[in-house]
């Protein structure tokens, strides 16, 4: 994954918000950004469904920076342990490394041992004093994330900002809207990603910066275009961007 300085990784999630693109679409850039900028090697949102018991159980997957993120992010849903589980149903950053990893999470520790990841960095979601979600963040190097914490706080705050952004100084009830509708969006990418990864032989974050890189050159949110491939695929049309480019001689 090609590194971002944190001013441009900020600029380029930033930019995904003010230029009119969905929630949906905005994550799935920011989270991106987020892994360049800070040497992550994976990045994901989650959100609760059920602002009223923000429990695991309420937990889901908003967005993903990576295979390997999504696969983090699903499982602590499932366990009920992890990062991004405490942040949210503690309400509080979450910092934890080494072999502290497996002694708090027994379950998790191991898989993030497996996947060479030695620290971790959640952050909540928090809009008006509730939380409903949390950015989370996986590295290698223990130390890599000391001194980033700052940084990391303001992208939750972009990531906040991306769901509630299409509201006006939602309540509780629109809040809780906005993470619906937003989870929805977030299908659709996912799919189409799926689709690129069949067709191009793509890992899921090449999938998404072709995804991503088509919808700038059309100056469209990522799940306009998204949609667009969708329908189609599902009516049997030749997709001509989405044909792997030629290789040269």
């Amino acid at each position: 994954m090609t590194s971002l300085s944190p001013l441009s990784a900020l600029a380029r999630a930033g930019a995904a918000l003010a230029d009119g693109s969905d929630a949906a679409s905005a994550l799935a850039v920011l989270v991106r950004a987020c892994a360049q900028a800070l040497d992550a090697q994976a990045v994901g949102v989650v959100v609760a469904v059920d602002l009223e018991r923000p429990d695991p159980a309420s937990l889901e997957l908003l967005a993903a920076s990576s295979h390997t993120a999504a696969v983090l992010e699903l499982y602590q849903v499932q366990v009920g342990e992890g990062p991004c589980v405490d942040a949210v149903t503690h309400g509080a950053e979450v910092a934890v490394e080494g072999d502290a990893l497996q002694e708090r999470w027994p379950l998790l520790g191991p898989l993030t041992a497996a996947a060479g990841l030695h620290a971790v960095h959640a952050v909540p979601l928090r809009w008006e004093g509730v939380v409903f979600g949390a950015l989370n963040l996986f590295v290698r190097d223990q130390d890599a994330l000391a001194h980033r914490r700052t940084e990391i706080r303001v992208f939750a705050d972009l990531a906040t900002v991306a769901v509630v952004h299409a509201q006006s100084r939602p309540d509780r009830g629109g809040l809780a809207r906005a993470v619906v509708a937003t989870l929805e969006r977030s299908a659709v990418i996912e799919q189409a990603k799926g689709v690129v990864m069949q067709v191009r032989d793509a890992d899921a974050g090449a999938a998404f910066d072709v995804l991503a890189g088509e919808a700038a050159r059309r100056d469209v949110p990522v799940t306009v275009l998204a949609d667009e491939l969708l329908a189609e695929v599902a009516r049997g049309a030749h997709v001509a961007w989405l044909a792997a480019p030629a290789r040269e001689a």
